[in-house]
Parts: C-alpha cells; sequence; structure tokens
C-alpha cells in the first residue's frame, strides 16, 4: 500500500504541477467566462447571484468541450509511456499493480482538481460585479433558485457550502469520465481516441439510461443532470425546502465508487496486455 502511495504522489506530482495542467485550468475558465460573457457584460443589476452564471455555463452546450479540456493533460498519458517504451522501465520500479492502479487514480485526482480550480477562478471572475446569492426577497429567492443543486443552502445563507458541494459534485463527475479514457486508452492506445473517449462515454450513459429504466440512485442520466429528481426520489418536495445530505453527497459517492471499480478494471486489462505485448 505505502508503494502505491508513493507511486500516487509521484504521478499526481507531474499531472498537477505542469505547465499543461496550468494552462488546461486557465482555458477551462476562460471557455466557461466566454459561455456567460454577454449576460455578464449586459446586465448591471446586482441581483443576478453566482448560480446564474452558473446554470448559464451548464445550459451553454459547451458540456463535452469542457470535458475534453478537463480529461486532456492526462487523457494521453498511458499512450505516451506505452508508445515511448518507458512502461517497461517504469514497470521494473513500480510492478504491474501498484503503475496501473496508481495511475488511473491520479487521473482521477488531478482532472477533478483542474475543475475544481477552474470553478474557483470562475467564480472570482464573476464576484468582480456579482454576489454569491441574488439580493431579493426571501420567497423570490425561494422560486429563483429551485432546481439548483442543494438551493436550499443559499436561500438559509450558507452560499459558500452550497457552490463548494457544487464544485465538489462537478469535479467527482469529471474524474469518472477520466478514469474512463485511462480504461480505454488500456484496451485501444490511440491518443485522439482517448481525447474523445469522455464525450463517446457520455453519449452511450445517455443511451443506455433511455433504454434501461434503472432506479434514480443508479441511473447516471439523473445523478450527473438531473440533480432535482434525484433531491424528490430522497424524499424532498417542492412545498417544504429543507437540505438533504445524503441527495448533496450521493453523487460524489457515487462517482467515487464507479472510480474504484474502473481502476481495479484497469488494473486487470493492463495486466493482461502487458502478459502479451511486453
Amino acid at each position: 500500500m505505502s508503494k502505491m502511495l508513493h507511486f500516487c504522489l509521484i504521478y499526481l506530482r507531474r499531472d498537477i504541477l505542469s505547465i499543461r495542467f496550468a494552462v488546461n485550468v486557465l482555458i477551462y475558465c476562460l471557455l466557461m467566462i466566454f459561455f456567460v460573457f454577454m449576460d455578464y457584460k449586459n446586465d448591471f443589476s446586482d441581483e443576478m447571484g453566482l448560480y446564474y452564471f452558473l446554470r448559464g455555463v451548464e445550459y451553454s452546450g459547451g458540456s463535452s468541450l469542457l470535458l475534453i479540456i478537463a480529461i486532456l493533460p492526462i487523457a494521453t498519458i498511458f499512450c505516451e509511456d506505452w508508445e515511448s517504451g518507458m512502461i517497461k522501465f517504469t514497470l521494473m520500479r513500480s510492478g504491474k499493480n501498484q503503475y496501473a492502479f496508481s495511475l488511473t487514480l491520479t487521473s482521477a485526482f488531478s482532472s477533478g482538481l483542474c475543475v475544481f480550480f477552474a470553478y474557483i477562478l470562475f467564480s472570482l471572475f464573476i464576484l468582480t460585479r456579482h454576489p454569491l446569492v441574488p439580493n431579493i426577497n426571501a420567497e423570490q429567492l425561494q422560486s429563483e433558485i429551485y432546481g439548483f443543486p442543494n438551493c436550499e443552502l443559499l436561500a438559509s445563507g450558507n452560499a459558500v457550502l452550497c457552490y463548494f458541494i457544487y464544485f465538489l459534485t462537478r469535479s467527482s463527475m469529471t474524474a469518472f469520465y477520466a478514469v474512463f479514457a485511462v480504461f480505454q486508452s488500456v484496451i485501444i492506445t490511440n491518443r485522439r481516441l482517448s481525447v474523445i473517449s469522455p464525450v463517446i462515454m457520455g453519449l452511450v450513459l445517455s443511451f443506455v439510461s433511455r433504454v434501461i429504466k434503472l432506479p434514480s440512485f443508479l441511473d447516471p442520466l439523473v445523478i450527473f443532470e438531473n440533480h432535482l429528481k434525484l433531491y424528490r426520489d430522497f424524499g424532498g418536495s417542492q412545498e417544504i425546502m429543507i437540505f438533504s445530505p445524503i441527495t448533496a453527497l450521493y453523487p460524489i459517492i457515487y462517482c467515487i465508487v464507479l472510480v474504484m471499480i474502473i481502476a481495479f478494471a484497469v488494473t486487470c486489462v493492463f495486466k493482461y496486455k502487458v502478459s502479451n505485448n511486453i
């Protein structure tokens, strides 16, 4: 275990301390600003809160592009190691299990950090002119924010916690797609395919979700996108808006479990690939 943690730290340091990581965080943030810039530029009202612009990013239609940007620093790492032959020397030091598992987990963590930092920078930009929460009366605020994840926290004055959970949830979702990119690159070692594989996975999940009627707590389309339905299915109601910790934490836990399952799958497939090719 200590050896695996050691290699996780090595890969994590390589990822997040690179110029490529910093550039991707900046590009991700600038794209989000671009998606909402006209609203930001043209609306001079202090009544618009940060949540309005976050929803603007969600509904901009640029989610696939943002996803590609977020996983770009790590999507091709395995392909680079494999094609350059460096993987032979790495395996001499780490072993198959440690290499595959640590690479997968650090890919999840670094891609999640990319999104988290980008959302922080985006929020700082918005807050130069707009507040955390709209400056409107309580009744109007309740109707405006209903449907935003964990909106009850906004209504009760816990805006920072609300946004923190939201950023963490988006980061966790990205981490899931990142480890899938690693999984795909181990099966089919192709850089271009690895970069777009999260988008392909998103389309597959959307198709499966519509064909197979899964319960809400297993349906990735509900968990990743429709927070309001999840809130209702866990006992929340529109009439009595209360903060639901299980609704807030469940998407994060769901993604962590999937990341761990995929990490084990990557390890198994990698060991088979190495046995037949090295």
